[in-house]
């Protein structure tokens, strides 16, 4: 009898593992023979089509920034650039009373007499006439400045206002305005900067009433100027075709000049 009981147990275990075999069931079939009594879950394969990708979640937060990476190698150099236009040296007259305004004179013979410095807001007459070709500033006072590297003088512009009746006996008079230099050497020792000078027009007739205005620009000068040289602008006057006497001009002066 027990034989028999035996021999049905394990017919039944047989078809039964049959049955799932042939069923395409996932059957761990060692853990079934060494736990009869356990409960086991089993996945019938599927041959079901792929469902659909489901929605793209949310972007997470952004990483902490990841450390510095090396110095690249330094660039080529670049192109040369184009030479600066240079600095312009401003000069005016300022305001001052036109009673005892500076003169512009000349000689007889129309050469220059006594010129006008110009500075930074005031104006003098010079001390001396100007047929030496020197003035010796000494105690007079400063009216220039110093250069603090070389420098090339490119260009200057200068403007004459005429501020009362101009009557002169001299058929033209011409107004001029020249940049005068001194070195550490001449101490305040100033000559003209040969080439540094403009002349302004129109030419003054024998009689003109104010407002008047006179002006000219040299360009292209190219003069070089030192460090330490010391540099000022002088106005002065020539007339031509004299009748008799000798000319006065006063105004207002400004002028500008370039250096690179």
């Amino acid at each position: 009898m027990l034989r028999k009981f035996f021999l049905l147990s394990f017919f039944l275990s047989t078809s039964l593992l049959s049955t799932l075999i042939a069923n395409n069931e996932n059957l761990d079939v060692l853990n079934l023979m060494k736990y009869p009594d356990a409960s086991f879950s089993y996945k019938r394969c599927s041959s079901e089509p792929r469902g659909r990708r489901g929605p793209r979640g949310h972007r997470g937060p952004r990483g902490r920034q990841g450390p510095t990476g090396p110095r690249g190698a330094t660039g080529a150099t670049g192109a040369a650039g184009e030479n600066a236009p240079g600095m312009i040296i401003p000069f005016a007259s300022g305001r001052y009373n036109s009673a005892t305004a500076p003169l512009m004179t000349t000689f007889t013979d129309g050469t220059p007499n006594l010129g006008v410095l110009v500075t930074f807001g005031s104006v003098d007459q010079t001390p001396t006439d100007l047929s030496s070709q020197s003035l010796d500033l000494s105690g007079f006072g400063s009216y220039a400045f110093t250069m603090s590297r070389d420098g090339t003088l490119t260009s200057i512009s200068a403007t004459f206002n005429l501020d009362s009746i101009f009557v002169a006996p001299a058929a033209t008079t011409t107004i001029h305005a020249q940049i005068w230099t001194s070195t550490p050497e001449s101490l305040n020792v100033f000559t003209p900067l040969a080439g540094a000078i403009v002349d302004l027009s129109p030419k003054l007739p024998a009689q003109v009433f104010p407002p008047s205005v006179y002006s000219g620009i040299a360009t292209g000068l190219g003069i070089s100027l030192p460090a330490q040289t010391r540099v000022m602008i002088v106005f002065f006057a020539t007339a031509t075709s004299f009748l008799d006497g000798h000319v006065e001009v006063k105004g207002d002066y400004s002028a500008g000049i370039s250096i690179e």
